[in-house]
């Protein structure tokens, strides 16, 4: 499922040129619960209500000067960091990992036998599990070799990282209760700052 952002113009803004708007904050994530809009306020005061991890308590995002103040939050031991995810033996149901070959323009993976190029990657992952980053995030694009394994460990692009890494989390399920992420953080729109803050506070 691919999420869209809302957009929004207000009578008194009518009048301004349009905003660009940078494409890897527009489109995120394809898989994961509907994003309900989510206003964003520049204040002193957190609109965190009492946990600030949890979808419930995450009925805005207050993020003054990228530090979040008089909150309370509850850490999710089930959720990772992209380091984490890069190193764990084990992901969530629906996503896999896999490694790309620049020598021989291959993908490598425990889940397939033999060697498969891009086109039969997609192919496979239609009817079994995502290894693609371009297959989990809408602004990545079709024809690019970035596997999720790869991109969480990028660091020439830490904000995908975190989009890769937030996808996982939200996949995981304990109980059978999925371990929901803000919807925020699944919208396209959370900046670099804000996915760093939100891991300090709550993974």
């Amino acid at each position: 499922m691919e999420y869209k952002n809302n957009e929004q113009n207000s009578a008194s803004e009518s009048h301004k040129a349009p905003e660009q708007v940078n494409s890897s904050r527009r489109s995120f994530a394809k898989v994961g619960a509907v994003v309900a809009p989510i206003i964003m306020t520049l204040t002193n005061r957190s609109a965190w209500a009492t946990d600030t991890c949890s979808q419930s308590g995450f009925t805005s995002f207050s993020n003054a000067n990228h530090a979040v103040s008089n909150v309370a939050n509850v850490k999710n031991t089930n959720w990772k960091t992209p380091a984490a995810w890069a190193l764990a033996a084990t992901w969530p149901a629906g996503c896999g990992k896999a490694t790309y070959s620049p020598t021989n323009l291959k993908f490598t993976s425990t889940l397939w036998s033999n060697n498969k190029d891009l086109a039969a990657v997609k192919t496979w992952e239609a009817a079994n599990a995502k290894v693609l980053a371009s297959s989990v995030i809408s602004g990545v694009s079709s024809t690019s070799t970035a596997t999720l394994l790869a991109a969480l460990t990028d660091p020439s692009n830490q904000l995908l990282a975190y989009q890769i890494a937030t996808v996982l989390n939200n996949a995981v399920v304990v109980g059978g209760v999925q371990q929901t992420v803000p919807s925020y953080f699944l919208s396209g729109q959370a900046t670099l700052a804000e996915f760093t803050t939100f891991y300090s506070n709550c993974v």
